[in-house]
């Protein structure tokens, strides 16, 4: 019973539990100044959004994918125990229940997400298996979504600001999703899935993600000066430095891929790319909302 729970807790992947937090906690900053009162609104939220709902995502991905080899956040994950699936959407659906009694703008966005992970996990729909879909479900559930609900919480309006921001995180999520899949390919292509990189490939899945990420600079850029007349230099150079980190771990990575596909060396060098991608994302979380806060 105790190794069934050590194993639930490790599929919940505390790991990536900061840096949804961190994500989530950027949509309130760019809503509102963050005084002594709005701490505990925001840690509640925080801990709902990336423990509750991120962490029971994760763990419902992993009641039906059974995996056995890395995956994101985590090294030789533990075979799935019996009722993680049912554990995780009660998870899921009571953090839900929770949001409401914070806020009901916040607590719909929750339960949109919650019913986009049962339909990108669990049969008979399964859309990470249907290719553009899955890319489509983490762009707008982790892109955009995760900071909206951050901006709602913090009493922020369905205004331009949140339209800019969430179509820009939305963006950079789609160019972060192909290289979450990309290291694995082989490995899901023997295991006959399916799925937006297995489908491109290696290297049209990088143009891919170079395309999304390009447009997405330009969305998070483009935003302050287009809905605020005032626009700070520094604002806009921190911006401009994190998203440059950002590129400057995707683009050689799209380089490699010399060898035969699957190799150690291509999946080791993805697998790294993917990692930096994923520690470069708090920054550019901090510089939009610096961005955007400046001048404001």
């Amino acid at each position: 019973m105790r190794a069934a729970a050590v194993n639930c807790l490790r599929l919940l992947r505390p790991k990536s539990w900061p840096v949804v937090a961190g994500h989530f906690a950027a949509g309130y900053f760019v809503a509102a100044d963050l005084g002594a009162p709005g701490w505990p609104r925001l840690a509640a939220g925080a801990a709902l959004w990336a423990v509750g709902l991120g962490g029971g995502t994760l763990a419902l991905n992993s009641a039906f994918d059974r995996d056995t080899g890395d995956v994101g956040y985590m090294k030789n994950p533990p075979l799935p125990p019996k009722g993680l699936a049912a554990a995780a959407l009660a998870l899921m659906l009571a953090s839900a229940g929770v949001a409401f009694v914070l806020s009901s703008s916040f607590g719909v966005a929750l339960a949109i997400c919650v019913a986009m992970s049962v339909l990108y996990s669990a049969p008979p729909a399964r859309l990470k298996a249907v290719p553009g879909a899955d890319l489509a479900v983490n762009a707008i559930g982790y892109g955009a979504l995760t900071p909206a609900a951050g901006y709602l919480l913090a009493g922020g309006a369905f205004d331009a600001r949140l339209a800019w921001v969430a179509a820009g995180w939305a963006l950079l999520f789609a160019g972060f999703y192909p290289v979450t899949q990309i290291y694995q390919i082989e490995t899901d292509r023997a295991a006959g899935a399916a799925g937006f990189s297995v489908l491109l490939g290696r290297k049209r899945s990088y143009r891919a993600a170079i395309t999304f990420s390009a447009l997405a600079a330009l969305t998070l850029a483009l935003g302050p000066a287009l809905v605020r007349s005032e626009v700070t230099g520094l604002g806009t150079a921190v911006l401009a430095a994190t998203l440059a980190v950002w590129f400057a771990a995707l683009v050689p990575a799209a380089r490699g891929g010399d060898g035969a596909p699957g190799s150690r060396g291509d999946v080791h060098r993805d697998e790294r790319a993917m990692y930096h991608l994923l520690w470069a994302w708090p920054a550019i979380d901090a510089a939009v909302v610096l961005a955007w806060r400046l001048g404001a």
